[in-house]
């Protein structure tokens, strides 16, 4: 069985430092997720599974901001994106990492996006009551799928 060191270590995102993810993916998210590692391979959940539930939660947080419940929402958004480090490191732990797995981790990354700006807008919507708000989520949103597609053409 790996250890907890190795797993923070050894197969946590490889481009953390590369990519200047910060303090609060050293320090807060990638030791929360290796406990949660430990206990998926304990428990047999494979990297695809953790990405199906942390694109769940992302449904879940959505429901959550349209039904006035921001703090939950949040909440579940940060449990989702805490489990994005979790199904990273299975795949490598378990040398299960494929085109399948991270074509999967695209699609719910740009999902989580959108259900996050699609949440926070509808939130505010509701709470300022002005089109000015819906707008700005609304060009926010077609924005970043502009973005996307072009990345994603190259």
């Amino acid at each position: 069985m790996v250890s907890y060191k190795e797993i923070l270590f050894k197969y946590r995102y490889p481009r953390n430092e590369e990519i200047g993810l910060g303090m609060g993916s050293k320090y807060v998210y990638s030791p929360i997720a290796a406990v949660f590692v430990k206990l998926c391979l304990y428990l047999k959940i494979t990297a695809n599974q953790v990405t199906y539930s942390w694109l769940t939660l992302g449904f879940v947080g959505l429901a959550l901001f349209l039904t006035n419940h921001p703090i939950l929402a949040i909440i579940t958004f940060q449990i989702a994106v805490m489990l994005d480090y979790v199904d990273g490191a299975i795949a490598r732990v378990t040398k299960t990492s494929s085109m399948k797995g991270l074509y999967l981790e695209g699609i719910a990354h740009h999902f989580q996006t959108i259900l996050v700006a699609i949440g926070i807008t509808f939130y505010l919507f509701t709470q300022q009551n002005t089109l000015v708000v819906f707008a700005l989520g609304f060009s926010i949103v077609v924005s970043y799928l502009m973005t996307s597609f072009i990345t994603l053409s190259k």
